[in-house]
């Protein structure tokens, strides 16, 4: 089984769900756990995103950087439609996985 947690009422406790996986897509309390992460996830990056300048992300390939990549390149489109594509930067280790896994998140 895998577990999620719950937001609400700001405090972080732990569910196991008791159905499988495959049956939380059409879970209320699961979707709207999900509905929260995003929510709080947007929010956490639209509050970074006060700048007179260009705004970049780094981007390892991972699931956190590539996660907040992807939510400032939707509030970059949100806010001005017109404005470039978001520069993204990585570092990492000649022949390391860093690169490969960036390249196919930007």
């Amino acid at each position: 089984m895998h577990t999620y947690y719950s937001l609400y009422p700001r405090e972080l406790t732990c569910q196991r769900p008791t159905k499988p996986l495959d049956e939380l897509a059409n879970d209320a309390d699961y979707l709207a756990f999900c509905s929260q992460i995003e929510e709080s996830l947007t929010q956490a990056v639209r509050k970074r995103f006060m700048s007179d300048r260009p705004i970049g992300c780094i981007l390892s390939g991972g699931l956190d950087s590539t996660t907040v990549t992807a939510i400032a390149c939707k509030l970059l489109k949100e806010m001005n439609p017109t404005a470039p594509p978001m520069r993204t930067y990585t570092v990492g280790l000649a022949g390391g996985e860093d690169f490969k896994w960036a390249r196919k998140a930007a």
